[in-house]
């Protein structure tokens, strides 16, 4: 089996290119609700994240996209409301349990902002509940996944999101994805394999 020679006929069909546009283009909600079937009892929460981080977040826009995801792990995120000039908590400095439960919504909202800019830096985490999935994928693309810390190391719980940024955006530099192709590769192509 030659994954890649398999992606390059899939890529062109007419699903691979719907998923592929919806990657570039959906909203983040329609890719929660696509891809990630298990956890659908949390979508609300999952919802209510992506819009507090994608919409109502005052990002620091003097901090690089790439060390954003770094700046709010150690700062916290506030949130504005400018109808009622409310400023509030999204989450606070080092809240890693709060950044852990919602890995999902948070990676959504980064690859959402990334989109907008254009780095290709965060790709979307959509395997938090089903992470034996994802060394499958890994394996049969030949990816080495970086080992995951234990449940004590909270920090580095939060941080291997960085590093699942790193091997997958390694693997799309090397086989020329685009950071669209790439998640159409991860969440569409890629689980039919498994």
């Amino acid at each position: 089996m030659d994954l890649m020679k398999d992606w390059n006929t899939y890529k062109e069909t007419e699903e691979a290119q719907r998923v592929i546009e919806l990657f570039e283009e959906g909203s983040l909600n329609d890719i929660l609700h696509t891809f990630v079937k298990e956890g659908a009892a949390e979508f609300p929460l999952f919802e209510h994240t992506i819009k507090n981080v994608f919409e109502y977040s005052l990002i620091p826009y003097d901090v690089p996209i790439k060390d954003l995801f770094l700046y709010l792990i150690d700062s916290g995120l506030k949130g504005y409301l400018v109808a009622s000039d409310f400023v509030f908590d999204i989450f606070l400095a080092e809240e890693y349990d709060f950044l852990i439960e919602r890995m999902i919504p948070t990676s959504i909202g980064l690859f959402g902002l990334d989109r907008e800019e254009d780095n290709n830096c965060y790709v979307p985490y959509l395997f938090y509940h089903n992470f034996s999935k994802l060394k499958k994928i890994a394996a049969l693309s030949q990816v080495e996944m970086p080992l995951v810390p234990t449940k004590e190391q909270e920090r580095e719980r939060v941080l291997y999101y960085l590093d699942f940024c790193n091997v997958w955006n390694t693997f799309r530099k090397n086989n020329n994805l685009s950071m669209a192709e790439l998640c159409t590769f991860l969440y569409n192509f890629a689980p039919q394999y498994i």
